[in-house]
């Protein structure tokens, strides 16, 4: 008799115990708050999981064990892109884990008038945080990019159009330039 309400009592115990195991991982991995508002979230070149994970905890976007577990469990834990992401704590970990490792970076969009030199656009990719604007000038004069991307020229200059561009932080001033081309 007093080994049957042992068993039922280690029953009891495990049901509960996985139980409150399921309860914790789908709190761990679901949204921090549903009322959250967005959040710059950068990931640096190089970043391991594990101080990747604990920035977003710090954040308040996620979890740190339960997103890193995550991360590893899908096999995504080396696939983390580098960039500035907006992320919130309205996403599950396996949302901001989507945009971490798709590479969804946040676009910054800088409007470029008619009539502006490339001093001037230099001038304002540099203000927007997305261009040093020496290095620019630079890559405006390099014609041997002008020739790997087969275009005419021997500078980017007549290239520069007017246009609303969407461009990520963090770009090498030949992506930039391209995103002109």
């Amino acid at each position: 008799m007093k080994l049957r309400w042992f068993a039922l009592l280690a029953l009891a115990l495990i049901v509960f115990s996985a139980a409150a195991g399921a309860w914790w991982v789908n709190a761990a991995l679901g949204p921090r708050d549903p009322a959250g508002s967005s959040v710059a979230f950068e990931v640096t070149q190089g970043a391991s999981l594990a101080s990747v994970a604990a920035s977003l905890e710090e954040a308040g976007l996620a979890h740190a064990l339960a997103f890193e577990w995550l991360a590893r469990y899908r096999g995504l834990g080396s696939e983390l892109k580098a960039g500035e992401y907006e992320l919130t704590p309205r996403e599950s970990a396996e949302q901001i884990l989507e945009q971490l490792t798709r590479g969804w970076v946040r676009m910054h969009t800088v409007s470029i008038p008619e009539g502006l030199r490339a001093t001037e656009i230099a001038l304002r990719l540099e203000h927007a945080g997305l261009a040093d604007s020496a290095e620019f000038l630079d890559g405006v004069a390099n014609a041997a990019w002008m020739r790997e991307l087969g275009l005419e020229g021997d500078n980017f200059e007549g290239y520069l159009f007017p246009e609303t561009y969407r461009l990520a932080r963090g770009l090498s001033t030949r992506a930039v330039l391209e995103a002109f081309a």
